[in-house]
């Protein structure tokens, strides 16, 4: 037997050049990639491609955020989605949905239709509320009842709509009491305080004299001096009280005006106290739905830094194969020892 013979086969592996070898991997990886790719987007499109489904339709004002495969949920639970949008003549945003049939009971004739509430993660989403298991399930092509949703944008315009007249109202008297505060001239207090601070003092004299005991009551009245005391303290108190009399028939027209408009902002504010709770209450129940989604971030980032470094795993297992490795240089590792092949 030839020395020929004797020699073992050698796999035709064995004798592809390293670059073939390089080539024939990358194929096999892009063919796993495109198949792993066309496996997903299959699952998404024919996950409900064999369910009995009817449908239903609502008119809506504002339909931001539906697109046509919009999610329709009743109580969270994916139940369909939105077939088309259309707009009607009377400008209305007809929406038809798809419902699966095996939710048909779910949705009855007191059920409403309501765009979802402030979402921070993905598109908006149709609310269907669950209805009473008294009442007859709907038909198809049943038009269910809207409930618009109130947006932020629509609460603050409206309070702001309300708080205007009375803050308005407000600066009006405001300004009014500072031009009656500007009207008042200093030199007319001043001299009002004189005379009062002057019949204080005479008023302070009588009394002495009387708690002296000095005369009698028909002294008092018939002595001359102390009459004209009396004559003098009285003018100078008639004085004083003409020119508050005065001040006051001056300031009256503008106590009036402040006073009534006080009173119109005052009746006002119940209105304002009820608009103020009802934006309370939007914030609180817009809150109760963002707070869930906030709670579900730090997995959501988790998740999304798990993705992030398997795809730069993947990235760089391309980098290293055909026919990617030919155009993008890969940066050598700086290696203690340099791979060796193994001794076959």
């Amino acid at each position: 037997m030839s020395s020929g013979q004797n020699r073992p086969k050698v796999h035709y592996s064995h004798r592809l050049t390293y670059t073939t070898q390089e080539r024939l991997v990358g194929v096999f990886v892009l063919g796993a990639l495109l198949l792993l790719a066309t496996v997903l987007f299959v699952n998404g499109r024919t996950a409900h491609l064999f369910d009995d489904t009817f449908e239903v339709v609502a008119f809506f004002q504002n339909a931001q955020g539906i697109t046509p495969e919009t999610q329709v949920k009743i109580t969270g639970i994916d139940v369909g989605d939105v077939k088309s949008i259309d707009i009607t003549p009377d400008n209305r945003i007809r929406v038809v949905m798809r419902i699966y049939e095996r939710f048909h009971g779910l949705i009855r004739e007191n059920s409403k239709a309501s765009l979802g509430k402030l979402s921070l993660i993905g598109n908006a989403t149709i609310e269907i509320s669950l209805g009473d298991a008294a009442l007859h399930m709907v038909s198809e092509n049943t038009v269910l009842e809207v409930e618009e949703a109130v947006s932020i944008d629509d609460i603050i315009a409206n309070v702001e709509k309300t708080l205007t007249p009375v803050l308005v109202k407000l600066e009006q008297t405001i300004s009014d009491v500072a031009a009656i505060v500007h009207a008042i001239h200093p030199e007319d207090i001043e001299q009002t305080l004189h005379n009062v601070a002057g019949t204080t003092d005479n008023v302070h004299t009588l009394t002495e004299q009387m708690a002296q005991g000095k005369g009698g009551a028909g002294a008092l009245l018939n002595d001359p001096q102390v009459e004209a005391q009396i004559k003098d303290s009285i003018a100078s108190v008639e004085a004083t009280l003409k020119k508050v009399d005065e001040q006051v028939a001056a300031l009256r027209p503008k106590l009036d005006g402040i006073m009534g408009d006080a009173q119109a902002t005052t009746d006002q504010f119940p209105e304002l106290v009820a608009h103020v709770d009802k934006l309370v209450a939007e914030l609180n129940t817009t809150m109760a739905t963002v707070n869930p989604q906030l709670q579900q971030m730090p997995v959501l980032i988790t998740k999304m830094n798990m993705i992030m470094e398997s795809t730069d795993r993947i990235l760089q297992g391309l980098q290293r194969a055909w026919p990617v490795s030919s155009v993008i240089e890969v940066p050598k590792e700086n290696r203690l020892l340099e791979v060796q092949p193994l001794n076959e």
